[in-house]
C-alpha cells in the first residue's frame, strides 16, 4: 500500500487562496449580471 498525497497548506496561504477566489468569484457574479441587464434591457 502506498501512502497518499498529504497536501499540506499554511493558513497564510490558506486565507490568500480563499479570498482570491471569492474575490474572483464576486466579479464574475457582478460582470454576468451587469451584462445580463445590459442585453435583456436593450431599448432597441
Amino acid at each position: 500500500m502506498g501512502k497518499g498525497i498529504v497536501l499540506v497548506l499554511s493558513p497564510r496561504i490558506l486565507v490568500k487562496r480563499t479570498l482570491m477566489i471569492t474575490v474572483a468569484a464576486l466579479a464574475l457574479t457582478y460582470c454576468v449580471d451587469y451584462l445580463w441587464f445590459r442585453i435583456t434591457n436593450d431599448p432597441s
